[in-house]
C-alpha cells in the first residue's frame, strides 16, 4: 500500500479499490507446472494426453501430489548415481597413484629419456623441454627413422661433449652395478 493517489490522478484510488474488492481466485493452487522435459525425467510421459495433464503454454499442469509422489521415487536414482560417482573417482585416484610406465619412441630413445628427465632439473629451459616431445612441429623427430641421432659419430661427440661424458659415467655406473649384482 503505497497510500492515497495525489488530487491530480484521483481516477487510480478508484482503480485499486475495484482491483482490491474483487480478487481473483487461483484456480491452479492444488496443482504444479512441469515442462515436457521435466516430465521425462519424472518418468510420466504416459501421461502425456490423460486427463491428469492440462496443457498449458509451453507446458503441463498437474496434481501436486502427483508430482511429490512421482519426485520421491525419481529420488532413489540420484543417490545411487552419487554412489556410483564416488566409487568411479576412488578407483580412478587408485590408477593414478600407480607408477605409469613412460612409453619411449622407437626413433631418438636416447634424447626422449633426456627430455622426458629435463623436467625433474630444475630450471628455466626444464619447463619446455617435457613439451617438445607433444609439440606437433618435431613429432617427426621421434616417428621418422630418417631423423635418427646418431649418438656414436663423431660431429655428435664433437658438439655434445659433456654429454658423452656423461654417458661414460652412466655406462660405468651400469657396469658397476651389475658386477655387484654377480
Amino acid at each position: 500500500t503505497l497510500g492515497t493517489a495525489p488530487k491530480w490522478c484521483s481516477i487510480l484510488d478508484s482503480l485499486t479499490e475495484e482491483l482490491e474488492e474483487d480478487p481473483e481466485p487461483v484456480v491452479y493452487d492444488d496443482y504444479k507446472f512441469v515442462t515436457k522435459l521435466e516430465l521425462e525425467d519424472l518418468g510420466l510421459t504416459g501421461l502425456l494426453g490423460s486427463p491428469m495433464l492440462r496443457a498449458y503454454m509451453h507446458g503441463f499442469f498437474m496434481d501436486i501430489r502427483l508430482y511429490h509422489k512421482a519426485k520421491s521415487m525419481t529420488q532413489a536414482a540420484p543417490q545411487e548415481e552419487y554412489r556410483r560417482q564416488q566409487i568411479q573417482k576412488r578407483l580412478k585416484e587408485g590408477r593414478e597413484s600407480r607408477v605409469a610406465l613412460e612409453k619411449l619412441p622407437k626413433v631418438n630413445r636416447a634424447l626422449a629419456q633426456r627430455l622426458m628427465d629435463a623436467p625433474k632439473v630444475k630450471s628455466k629451459k626444464a619447463g619446455d623441454m617435457d613439451k617438445v616431445m607433444e609439440d606437433d612441429r618435431f613429432k617427426m623427430l621421434f616417428k621418422n627413422p630418417d631423423f635418427q641421432v646418431d649418438e656414436e659419430s663423431d660431429e655428435f661427440k664433437r658438439l655434445h661433449p659433456v654429454l658423452s661424458k656423461h654417458q661414460q659415467k652412466q655406462s660405468s655406473l651400469a657396469e658397476d652395478r651389475l658386477s655387484e649384482d654377480d
